[in-house]
């Protein structure tokens, strides 16, 4: 599978890493339950959630399922937005 992403060229500020990162956006959409197309950026990834970026109106307590690669379907919750993040 292939995804469709743009990558930064590399930060010259550590932050106290001991190594230099760059930054990854994921372009991918979704299907809402009415079954409109959500496009979506994925701005940050981690084990302990993500940060993404779109035009749908999402609400703080609203429930997710994100289809990750080689990972499945991963539940997920809005704890925070704002403006379009």
């Amino acid at each position: 599978m292939a995804l469709k992403a743009h990558l930064d060229q590399a930060a010259n500020d550590l932050s106290n890493r001991n190594h230099q990162r760059r930054s990854l956006y994921l372009e991918t959409s979704g299907i809402l339950r009415d079954g409109h197309e959500a496009n979506v950026t994925i701005h940050n990834l981690s084990a302990a959630g993500l940060l993404l970026q779109t035009d749908l109106a999402l609400e703080v307590g609203e429930k997710l399922l994100i289809d990750l690669p080689e990972a499945g379907d991963v539940p997920a919750a809005i704890v925070w937005c704002s403006d379009d993040l």
